[in-house]
């Protein structure tokens, strides 16, 4: 047997060995077993039947996923071992009615409570196994004995109809790519399902530890992980084989690692300042590379034909942290909205055209006004202001989701209707949408 081979592996290699040897074993020895030792042993032997059959389904639900054999098994021979024990069960004499014979010349007795009655006397049982629960478990065991032989046979037919679903799946491997591409891809699916989960687990425990690990003291949190990519990835070329479902598994988890300790490497850069606009502006990296992403939903969705209405894009992006609040940065978001959104023929954003709108909000979030709070504003001002809002609002949201625990009115526990029923990211590329999931999976560490 193999070093390293999968426990599912070595458990059914021996279910195939003890329950051939156990057939074969009865089989051999029918003829001088007690009649309880017959039923007995044909009981025993169907459970043992049983077992390797739920592990041979599972072998067969386990391939479907595998391009690699799950079995470890001579998958022929084994089909040979069983069809063998089927035949000699078959021409044995295990199939008769279970009987007893005081001699050679006396008439048999075929009653199961008889046979128990005269196998106590005669082979001296033990007191404490005659009592009524052992008769009564020994004699129900004989009147099943010819039933659990049938089930035996039945169950062998089973297996053999599995070993030769799954000699007929390795064929098919062999020489259909697209099932080959097809079942790479279930594997990985079973991978992120069933194991990923834990072995992400088990990795975030070893990053943490690797980062207040004493030794790597003055060493950057970028470089202990990068430090860790590489030490994985030797292992990885020492002890690769990739000959068995385990060993799959085994790179699987080395490559989905790997993609997570590079996307931690990237949280650590997106979660860091940003230096863009003073430094003022943006509460991380990952927020001024999502503004710049947003830009166009922003422009087509709220418009930038009132200039009020970028003021309002800038109050959603405080109110769900992309930028800060505490600064005074009016004229570094109209910059910024000039660089980023406006076009050559639009007019240009001055600070007071973000800072005025706002004012009437008297320093309070404009997410948490509405008709029944307006702070100073009138109502005619707030509906006109709160359509712009809103739809900056269900932008930001719809793309991160950021807004579902802050505090706000009931409004915008809905999205806004334009909003939902429009993809507001048609414009980006398949570049642009992929950073944009790097981004997605870490905003909610610093804004959310």
């Amino acid at each position: 047997m193999r070093n390293g081979k999968d426990s599912f592996e070595q458990r059914l290699e021996k279910t195939v060995t003890y329950f051939v040897n156990e057939g074969k074993s009865l089989n051999d020895a029918y003829s001088m077993l007690w009649p309880t030792e017959r039923a007995m042993a044909m009981y025993s032997l169907l459970l043992a039947g049983r077992r390797l059959s739920a592990m041979m389904a599972q072998a067969v639900r386990k391939q479907e996923c595998s391009t690699v054999d799950v079995t470890g098994l001579d998958l022929v021979e084994v089909r040979g071992q069983m069809m063998n024990l089927m035949a000699y069960l078959e021409h044995g004499d295990c199939d008769l009615q279970i009987s007893y014979s005081y001699s050679e010349g006396s008439m048999p007795i075929y009653v199961p409570s008889e046979i128990v009655d005269e196998e106590n006397l005669d082979f001296k049982f033990p007191e404490t196994e005659r009592t009524q629960a052992y008769a009564n478990a020994r004699t129900l065991l004989i009147t099943k004995a010819n039933n659990h032989y049938n089930e035996v046979l039945t169950c062998i037919k089973g297996i053999i109809a599995q070993l030769e679903r799954l000699i007929d799946d390795a064929k098919n491997l062999r020489r259909n790519p697209d099932l080959r591409a097809e079942r790479m891809a279930a594997m990985e699916a079973y991978y992120t399902k069933r194991l990923w989960p834990k072995h992400k687990e088990q990795l975030e425990v070893r990053i943490d530890a690797e980062l207040k690990d004493e030794d790597n003291k003055g060493l950057t949190p970028t470089k202990i992980i990068k430090a860790m990519i590489k030490d994985m990835e030797a292992d990885y070329e020492r002890n690769n084989d990739e000959q068995t479902f385990d060993d799959m598994m085994r790179m699987m988890q080395h490559k989905q690692s790997v993609k997570y300790l590079e996307y931690r490497i990237e949280s650590i850069a997106l979660l860091a300042p940003c230096d863009a606009y003073d430094g003022k502006l943006f509460t991380c990296r990952a927020a001024y590379e999502l503004a710049k992403l947003l830009g166009k939903a922003f422009y087509n969705y709220v418009a930038f034909d009132k200039k009020r209405k970028a003021s309002f894009v800038h109050a959603a992006m405080k109110d769900l942290g992309m930028v800060y609040k505490e600064e005074s940065n009016a004229k570094l978001m109209a910059d910024f909205i000039n660089n980023e959104y406006l076009g050559e023929k639009d007019d240009a954003l001055k600070d007071d055209d973000v800072t005025v709108p706002q004012r009437k909000a008297n320093h309070h979030p404009f997410c948490t006004l509405d008709e029944n709070n307006l702070r100073s504003y009138t109502i005619k001002e707030f509906e006109r202001y709160k359509e712009s809002y809103w739809r900056a609002f269900s932008i930001i949201n719809k793309v991160i989701g950021v807004g579902s625990d802050i505090e706000k009115a009931a409004y915008l526990e809905v999205m806004h209707p334009i909003i939902a029923e429009n993809d507001v990211l048609e414009y980006l590329n398949d570049d642009e949408k992929a950073r944009l999931r790097v981004i997605n999976s870490v905003a909610r560490q610093k804004w959310g």
